[in-house]
């Protein structure tokens, strides 16, 4: 079986076909030639070169980028996960956080007040769906939350494409688009809605 590498992913700890995909295959292998009766979507320009790939881990160290959380939200989650997460002011160890929602990027009342910290904090925050089906269309509304919605990439997903992102517009300088925040963020989204 062949699947699209954006849609694929583990279905079994064991299984030899531990692979599936929410879209299903798109060709099969006959006599070692692939066949295919669905084109893959148009494979978009990268915006991650080998050296960015690189910067993220530095001598088998991990960069400050690569320090990014992926945060499991339940129905009458406490926030406790993410508020140890981000750490104290003089820690602030990561650059972003995935929040795996229960749904469509909804987060209880409890995680919302967390995440007003991570706002304080200047943080990145994906939210994706542990649902494995569906886009994240829904975001908290926190005042100056630097939220990102995954689409419907799998957490796990999100992460990396966050950990690449923030690497890649890591050594932004006043003048270039990518400077501040604001234009961080669009940019990192920008990442997310073409991946």
């Amino acid at each position: 079986t062949i699947f699209a590498a954006r849609n694929v992913t583990k279905a079994h700890t064991t299984n030899p076909a531990a692979f599936e995909s929410s879209t299903g295959s798109i060709g099969e292998i006959y006599f070692g030639e692939p066949r295919f009766h669905a084109e893959p979507r148009a494979r978009a320009a990268s915006d991650f070169n080998i050296d960015t790939l690189r910067s993220v881990i530095v001598q088998g160290v991990l960069s400050r980028e690569a320090e990014t959380e992926i945060i499991y939200e339940y129905a009458g989650g406490t926030g406790r996960a993410l508020s140890g997460a981000i750490g104290s002011a003089t820690e602030s160890p990561i650059m972003g956080v995935v929040v795996a929602s229960s749904g469509n990027g909804g987060v209880s009342s409890a995680t919302e007040r967390s995440l007003a910290l991570a706002a304080e904090r200047g943080l990145y925050v994906a939210f994706s769906s542990r649902t494995g089906a569906g886009y994240v269309t829904s975001l908290p509304k926190v005042d100056g939350l630097n939220s990102l919605s995954a689409k419907d990439l799998s957490p796990q997903q999100a992460r990396v494409l966050l950990i690449l992102g923030l690497a890649a517009t890591r050594s932004c300088k006043p003048g270039q688009p990518c400077f501040d925040q604001p234009s961080r963020r669009a940019m990192l989204q920008a990442y997310f809605d073409r991946h």
